[in-house]
């Protein structure tokens, strides 16, 4: 007798960004619908920050580049090799910074929805950005074990990096999947979105007070 295979749990790929302030606020809300949407600033420093790492890159190789024909120009006979060898140099510190600039652009123009609809009693999140395809994940109703206010750590990035506990709002699988909503420092700040989200759910809403972390944030 074959064994059954037990199906893969679903893990949140879309809309998972802790941090110190809510990243969604409430959109839309009736009796049957409920809209959660990224503040529209909210990807944008980050995103900024990968860019200009990219612009540096760019204007890096590029300066080799011009110092390797003027180097190749001034040298005779050896033109060819030190054009060759910086524009490969060049080449690759362009393709990196390329690669970081439409990658920053990318988290610049990141924008997270999460839609609630009690009438297909689904739970939608969608990502949408100016650089790659739009990326969807949905959760039926009765995927939702339970809904839980979680303590977490959280970490700032850049040089003077810091750790936070905050307040994670986060919804709990019935393959015991964790899916963040939201997170906050106060988790006053969380209340409105959590009201919301149980009540379309008939859910009530756990506390927890075991800690859950380290995480960074990310589009």
């Amino acid at each position: 007798m074959s064994e059954t295979t037990r199906p893969r749990a679903r893990r949140q790929v879309v809309g998972r960004r802790p941090g110190l302030t809510p990243y969604y606020f409430i959109a839309e809300q009736t009796q049957e619908h409920l809209v959660l949407q990224s503040h529209p600033d909210a990807n944008k420093r980050a995103g900024y920050r990968v860019m200009a790492r990219g612009g540096a890159f760019l204007l890096l190789a590029l300066l080799i580049f011009c110092l390797g024909v003027i180097s190749g120009a001034q040298l005779p006979g050896g033109s060819f090799g030190s054009i060759a060898i910086t524009t490969l140099v060049g080449g690759f510190l362009a393709g990196l910074g390329f690669l970081r600039f439409t990658g920053g652009l990318a988290v610049a123009s990141t924008a997270n929805q999460i839609t609630v609809d009690a009438q297909e009693r689904t739970i939608t999140f969608i990502q949408t950005n100016r650089i790659a395809r739009q990326r969807k994940q949905t959760l039926g109703f009765e995927q939702v074990a339970r809904l839980r206010f979680r303590p977490r750590f959280f970490i700032t990035t850049g040089l003077l990096s810091r750790r936070y506990r905050i307040m994670g709002f986060e919804l709990v699988t019935t393959d015991d999947e964790v899916w963040l909503i939201d997170s906050a420092v106060a988790p006053d700040a969380l209340e409105a979105t959590a009201v919301a989200l149980a009540t379309l759910l008939e859910q009530d809403i756990e506390v927890s007070t075991t800690a859950l972390g380290p995480a960074r944030a990310e589009p």
